[in-house]
């Protein structure tokens, strides 16, 4: 519960499935930043940690650990987050589109494809005439 007082935001994260969370140190270096995509280099020492960052968890995100995908988790109820083992890590966080997105994509295009034939078409027969 994220109301509970006793839950320390700073130093603690809540998941919604079971995790056993006990390295000793961590630390997280930022490569590179964009609007779909973010790298970060993660140090965990003494066990394994959550990397967690402040953006917000979305079921389109993915999450690529040393060029292996993971499970991208939600913490703390709204952030993403991902477990990492002890050792030094090349995390990439990135957008997968949804395949809905791209067969609309593919159906617009073959709208727009099937429009302009039309249109040449209608303009051909009229300059026959």
């Amino acid at each position: 519960d994220l109301l509970n007082t006793e839950c320390d935001p700073k130093t603690e994260v809540m998941f919604d499935r079971p995790y056993l969370v006990e390295g000793k140190s961590g630390s997280a270096v930022p490569i590179s930043y964009e609007a779909n995509s973010f790298k970060i280099t993660a140090t965990i020492k003494g066990g394994q940690q959550m990397l967690v960052t402040s953006d917000r968890f979305s079921k389109y995100w993915k999450v690529r650990v040393d060029g292996k995908e993971e499970q991208v988790e939600r913490v703390n109820g709204i952030f993403r987050g991902v477990l990492l083992r002890d050792g030094i890590h090349d995390v990439e966080f990135y957008v997968e589109a949804p395949r809905s997105f791209i067969w609309g994509l593919w159906a617009a295009a073959g709208g727009l494809v099937a429009l302009l034939i039309w249109v040449f078409s209608l303009r051909r027969r009229r300059s026959i005439s």
